[in-house]
């Protein structure tokens, strides 16, 4: 063989490698956002000084609510707040409708589609409720800031 098909015949090959290594690796998921909740309050959350807090249903002020001062990685930990309405003792993880932040400015909060902070998520500021977008009744994880 000569030199000329050689080098052509590893060309290929090395065309090939590189093709098949574009062909297995999966691409960047896009990670989706969306701001939530308009000017409002939700006086339980605000009488127990939370930070922010989930709400079971979208009739908040009579459905279970559950309210943290901190971040929280996994609501599969967390449980909506006892003799508080409908969903009170239920898992938070996946079943929250609402959400309340009270921190203050310049702070967001944010519920997170994954665990540990990862996926589409939903923010607000600051003395804002509304419905959950993106993470409606499918968040993992919250990050008040």
């Amino acid at each position: 063989m000569s030199i000329r098909k050689k080098a052509l015949a590893l060309a290929v090959i090395v065309a090939a490698a590189i093709g098949s290594a574009f062909v297995i690796a999966s691409p960047a998921e896009a990670v989706n956002s969306h701001v939530v909740g308009h000017p409002g309050y939700e006086q339980r959350c605000l009488n127990d000084q939370y930070n922010v807090c989930l709400y079971y249903n979208t009739n908040y002020t009579q459905d279970a609510y559950w309210g943290i001062y901190f971040q929280e990685p996994d609501l599969g930990t967390q449980y909506f707040l006892p003799f508080t309405g409908a969903g009170s003792n239920q898992i938070v993880k996946n079943n929250s409708n609402f959400m309340f932040c009270t921190i203050y400015n310049p702070g967001l909060c944010v519920s997170y589609r994954g665990t540990g902070w990862t996926g589409d998520y939903d923010y607000e500021s600051y003395n804002n409720i509304g419905q959950l977008w993106y993470t409606i009744n499918r968040n993992a994880s919250i990050w008040p800031n």
